[in-house]
């Protein structure tokens, strides 16, 4: 069973459909669209920050520091962009990547770009300019930078959406609840193919051994549907589940940062 369900799940990429937590215009931001090609909110936020403390700030509204996966979705950013130079979700810690860790399908690079940081002390992080070319700058400096906040996806009467920020279990689980859900749980086939599609990166599931006894979920629901990955789970003292980038379950140490998939229960 474990396979025929990876086939339908792996190279699915976020799903557009749902609605956000509050309505777009009432985020607070400078500028906020709704973009109705994918009913994502992009906000600019104009106080400018660092690459790693506006990643925080959008975190914290429930986003992450937009990525541009398109033509149409840069033109849409740049506009935002106004008349200056604007962080965007793009940043080089070895190679490029982007804050979802979501492939990087299109770039539009400016002449000469990417020309890395200058100061040769941090990585650089990408900029955009009102005419949609990117370029770089030290991820040390301050921007401004815009959010993308995704819709919640409906399933079942339970709504779900990926919180994007680099945490351990315990935080992971602490993030969902100021988004008024928890680390979600899965009781059935259905379901994990309904919702395990919005990110292709590795998440955090609701699933725990308390004192490395039988797993459960950390909402109580029932332990009935595992998608464990060959020889999982496997590791002495990871007592935290997570799934992985081919949608298999692992354990895996609580300490590790990754980002989590959140459910609310309404």
């Amino acid at each position: 069973m474990r396979w025929s369900l990876l086939l339908v799940l792996v190279g699915c990429g976020r799903v557009n459909f749902g609605y956000p937590l509050v309505d777009c215009e009432d985020v607070n931001a400078a500028t906020s669209v709704l973009w109705d090609d994918n009913d994502h909110c992009y906000t600019r936020q104009d106080l400018e920050l660092t690459f790693d403390s506006a990643k925080d700030v959008c975190a914290s509204l429930g986003g992450y520091v937009a990525v541009i996966t398109t033509p149409d979705e840069n033109d849409v950013i740049a506009r935002i962009a106004g008349n200056g130079l604007m962080r965007f979700g793009i940043e080089y810690v070895f190679e490029w990547s982007s804050t979802t860790q979501e492939p990087l399908p299109f770039a539009n690079w400016a002449a000469g770009e990417p020309a890395g940081c200058a100061s040769g002390i941090t990585y650089p992080a990408g900029l955009i300019a009102t005419n949609g070319d990117w370029s770089t700058d030290c991820k040390s400096i301050p921007h401004a930078y815009t959010c993308e906040i995704e819709p919640w996806l409906e399933y079942g009467g339970h709504h779900y959406r990926i919180h994007w920020a680099q945490a351990d279990w315990f935080t992971a689980n602490a993030n969902c609840e100021t988004l008024g859900a928890h680390l979600v749980s899965f009781e059935s086939v259905e379901e994990y193919m309904a919702v395990a599609g919005l990110t292709s990166a590795q998440f955090w599931l609701g699933g725990y051994s308390p004192g490395g006894g039988a797993f459960s979920w950390v909402d109580g629901a029932p332990w009935a549907f595992t998608v464990w990955n060959q020889n999982q789970p496997d590791d002495v003292g990871a007592t935290c589940v997570s799934a992985r980038t081919d949608k298999t379950w692992a354990d895996e140490l609580c300490g590790t940062g990754m980002p989590a998939l959140c459910e609310r229960d309404e």
